[in-house]
């Protein structure tokens, strides 16, 4: 991108840029479920933070892998 206020570039020049360089991003897997032998996994499988009472992750950090192209009917299910 151009810096603010110059001069060499347009705003079409902008809207180009960001049009080819951004797109559509869900993260996800950023929680893992824990088994024993998984040392840095936060959740176990009720999706309960480890050694925090009360406190439950539900949403599209806890799959292993993102499923599929939209992710937001699998993190409904998650919810619920």
């Amino acid at each position: 991108p151009c810096r603010l206020g110059s001069e060499i570039c347009k705003e079409e020049d902008q809207k180009a840029f960001f049009q080819a360089q951004t797109y559509l991003h869900h993260i996800t897997g950023s929680c893992a479920i824990r088994a024993d032998d998984n040392p840095i996994a936060v959740l176990d499988s009720q999706f309960r933070v480890w050694n925090v009472d009360g406190l439950h992750v539900v949403d599209g950090s806890v799959f292993p892998a993102q499923p599929g192209e939209v992710t937001s009917l699998a993190t409904f299910m998650i919810s619920e």
